[in-house]
């Protein structure tokens, strides 16, 4: 214990500090521009025709997670008397970043469509679909994704994720 007390105001002296971490030089944040389609028809003439849904820009700190919803909420009774829950539909992306290192991030990415199939005073049934791609993204690469709405209709998305420092 002596040890401990000498030695400490000798480290600090030289500049030590005693932390339980590092701390960060910049902050960095993540950026994902995206754009999200719907095929409406397909036909046998001529090409599909797409409707663009969406194109948001969500960013996030690296490490954090972020999300975007289009859509709305059904509000509905919980199981407590007087409380309510709410449930969303439409369209959901969840992102999850890890660390940048060497201009790539492992990401889990989730896209999600859910639609309103039944509503009563009783219950409501919903539908939806998923698609997640969980790898390694290469910032400035997009990564394509598709999944079905619920009427079998194809919906697809491009996300792009980027980086961008904060100064400190």
């Amino acid at each position: 214990m002596r040890w401990i007390t000498l030695a400490l105001p000798v480290l600090m002296a030289a500049g030590y500090t005693l932390s339980a971490r590092e701390q960060p030089k910049s902050i960095r944040q993540i950026v994902f521009e995206m754009r999200i389609y719907r095929v409406e028809a397909i036909g046998n003439e001529g090409p599909p025709q797409q409707r663009s849904l969406a194109a948001p820009r969500v960013v996030t700190l690296e490490g954090r997670p972020a999300r975007f919803q289009a859509g709305g909420e059904l509000t509905v009774p919980a199981i407590e008397p007087g409380a309510v829950e709410r449930i969303p539909f439409g369209v959901t992306v969840d992102f999850r970043p890890g660390t940048i290192q060497e201009g790539k991030t492992r990401l889990d990415l989730s896209f999600a469509t859910t639609t309103v199939e039944k509503k009563t005073e009783e219950e409501v049934q919903l539908h939806t679909e998923t698609t997640r791609f969980v790898g390694t993204a290469t910032l400035g690469k997009p990564i394509l994704m598709h999944t079905n709405d619920c009427d079998g209709r194809l919906m697809w998305m491009m996300v792009t994720p980027k980086e961008e420092k904060l100064e400190e």
